[in-house]
């Protein structure tokens, strides 16, 4: 996440890391527990579920020795008998150039294959695709359309939740903090730290929402308390400060002290500056 605990002597300005997290599918099929042998004699009498998770064990390596071109060619056997999931993994290939040579027209058209038929993380590269104009001319309204459409799987929380972050920091996807707010604000709600720590960074910042101190302080104390770092030097700066709460400056350093404990180095920074380091 990015990280906004500031040094207050140099004029509150942001400090800045790299956002985190990876989206994980987690596809269930009826051959999930299945032997090696059992998927293999499935699939070569021509069930499309145990030809793509087949594929998957090929893919990932999972009791095989692992192999692009085996995972490619059983995949695309159950793609072009429409299973979803093979068409959307088909289009990673040939994004990717996994197995197969790299052709983004091809990962195109499987992705939107898949997409059409409700697949979200589909419709998430989809979406992509047409915002990079890669396989495909580039066309921000149909980038939206898919965006759209991948949001509006509730039951896919990974997929929400890596969208948000696309809409937050812009890339693969036009920036648009009102949509990312929206969708953090929904993780925030049921718990999700990180959604909590980037909301309350938006009300601090008045991204996609009115600025609100108060707000912020909310969220980084509801972080904080859980041993979060950065939200403690954030919440350590708003007590310092009195921003969104009576100034205390020691309970911001109270708070500073914390994050530093646990070696957030912009409170060790902070608290260097104003004399009061261990």
């Amino acid at each position: 996440m990015k990280n906004y605990c500031v040094v207050l002597i140099s004029l509150l300005f942001p400090i800045l890391c790299n956002a985190q997290g990876n989206s994980v599918s987690n596809n269930k099929t009826k051959f999930d527990d299945a032997s090696v042998s059992s998927l293999k004699k499935s699939a070569e009498q021509g069930d499309a579920e145990a030809q793509f998770e087949l594929g998957e064990m090929y893919y990932n390596g999972y009791d095989v020795a692992q192999d692009y071109k085996q995972a490619f060619s059983w995949f695309k056997k159950s793609a072009e008998q429409g299973y979803a999931y093979a068409q959307r993994k088909l289009g990673v290939m040939y994004d990717r150039g996994q197995g197969v040579a790299q052709d983004y027209k091809q990962a195109f058209s499987w992705y939107k294959k898949s997409a059409e038929q409700g697949d979200a993380y589909a419709q998430l590269q989809l979406g992509g695709m047409y915002f990079n104009g890669k396989g495909v001319a580039k066309d921000d309204k149909q980038s939206s359309y898919w965006y759209n459409k991948a949001a509006d799987h509730e039951d896919e929380s990974a997929v929400q939740f890596l969208l948000a972050k696309m809409y937050y920091n812009g890339y693969d996807a036009v920036q648009d903090y009102k949509q990312a707010f929206y969708l953090f604000k929904k993780f925030a709600e049921e718990g999700f730290p990180e959604a909590q720590y980037i909301l309350g960074q938006m009300y601090y910042l008045g991204q996609g929402v009115a600025q609100d101190f108060k707000q912020a302080f909310s969220w980084y104390k509801k972080l904080a308390e859980q041993e979060d770092a950065e939200a403690q030097c954030m919440l350590g700066q708003m007590y310092y400060l009195g921003q969104g709460v009576a100034q205390d400056e020691k309970e911001g350093i109270k708070w500073l002290q914390k994050a530093a404990d646990q070696g957030e180095q912009n409170a060790i920074n902070i608290l260097k500056e104003l004399n009061v380091a261990k």
